[in-house]
């Protein structure tokens, strides 16, 4: 919150009002708001007008977020005015650099465009409209026009654990970018609109999908390796297990596809007790996270394993990061159980009542909750 107090004050030095500075305050964030809203709009609608195609939108910051499905398009709306991006994925090679280039330029021209407009209405109709509307407009032109400039800047910024480029800065990448990089983009395309579907649509329908294209001879490896995961996702356990055992027999995985597969067919060997190995999926799990610790769907599935042999300390530990808020609501519902289960194991039911409401309110039908309730009865009524 350390932006609105600073706006607060800067509101409170121009104006000397107290209820004036927090108008000044909600007024800003509006408008910051909707200066991103427009700033991504232009990179939507100029890849629109290209030929690319766009998967998600995305705007604002932070933890919380909400998501709304519109037709194809994944929609994330998070509440603080600082960045967004949208995901889009080329459909050919043709001109991709010139594309790519009009979609970057398309956003800051946007704000900046809106800027210089503010400033022209201003002062065509200074003398026909009320001062505080001309002070709207200053804002409207001072806060686009910044954002246009800088985000024409090339530079990077580091994000938590993320890095965030500018649009200058992947301008400036653009005369780097090889050809065998956009054919993999033109490669993967499919899967990251098979992963959106799936997380966010008609799961069975992207199943579908993708086993059609995956098990194909020539498919890309990444395509094997998402189904793997689908596979557990979906309880299809023995489809999962055997087809993760056999990819990782191939000698020409590289690192990263190891380290996923090794958590996809962990988290698969514990799913079912028909098929549960700890000692396996406890020894996959851990060379999953000793080359991958930062990616959340590895220390979820660490944190499962570890529960199942019981170290629920530990278990609480890995699941103490806010980031899981960014993850699709299954996923959420899942830590939820899970952190449900440590703190019933260690005694504290009120903590894990908590983290079962919430569970239910994500996704009450997560199979996770089911198990919560059958382990312990005592809570299964959200009363600790």
């Amino acid at each position: 919150m350390g932006w609105a107090v600073g706006l607060f004050l800067l509101g409170f030095y121009l104006t000397r009002s107290l209820p004036e500075s927090l108008a000044f305050v909600v007024l800003t964030y509006v408008i910051a708001y909707f200066s991103i809203f427009v700033h991504e709009l232009g990179h939507a609608i100029a890849a629109r007008f290209v030929g690319m195609r766009m998967l998600t939108f995305s705007i604002g910051g932070g933890v919380r977020q909400k998501v709304f499905r519109i037709g194809r398009y994944v929609m994330f709306f998070r509440p603080f005015p600082s960045e967004g991006h949208i995901r889009f994925i080329p459909t050919d090679l043709a001109h991709y650099r010139k594309k790519l280039a009009l979609v970057l330029v398309a956003g800051p021209a946007t704000n900046i465009f809106i800027g210089i407009g503010a400033i022209w209405f201003g002062l065509t109709y200074f003398d026909q409209m009320p001062v505080e509307l001309n002070r709207v407009l200053r804002l409207v032109a001072v806060i686009n026009l910044t954002m246009g400039v800088m985000n024409l800047w090339p530079s990077t910024v580091q994000h938590g654990q993320s890095t965030i480029n500018t649009d200058g800065s992947q301008l400036l990448g653009i005369r780097t970018l090889k050809n065998e990089d956009i054919q993999q983009l033109l490669d993967i395309g499919p899967l990251v609109h098979f992963e959106l579907e799936f997380f966010w649509g008609d799961k069975n329908k992207a199943l579908r999908h993708l086993k059609k294209v995956a098990l194909d001879v020539n498919a890309p490896i990444e395509y094997q390796v998402s189904l793997t995961a689908a596979y557990a996702e979906a309880s299809q356990i023995v489809e999962a297990i055997h087809l993760g055992r056999q990819l990782l027999s191939r000698k020409d995985l590289s690192i990263e596809h190891r380290a996923v597969l090794e958590n996809n067919l962990a988290f698969a060997l514990i799913m079912d007790a028909d098929h549960e190995d700890l000692k396996t999926a406890d020894a996959l799990s851990q060379s999953a996270m000793s080359v991958l610790p930062m990616q959340l769907e590895i220390v979820m599935t660490r944190a499962a394993v570890l529960a199942k042999l019981n170290n629920y300390e530990a278990v609480l530990k890995l699941l103490d990061d806010k980031r899981f808020v960014l993850l699709n609501i299954t996923h959420q519902a899942t830590v939820a159980v899970q952190k449900a289960v440590a703190f019933a194991s260690l005694g504290q039911g009120e903590c894990a009542v908590q983290e079962l409401r919430k569970a239910l309110d994500l996704e009450p039908d997560n199979v996770g909750i089911e198990q919560f309730r059958r382990q312990f009865p005592q809570l299964a009524d959200g009363k600790p």
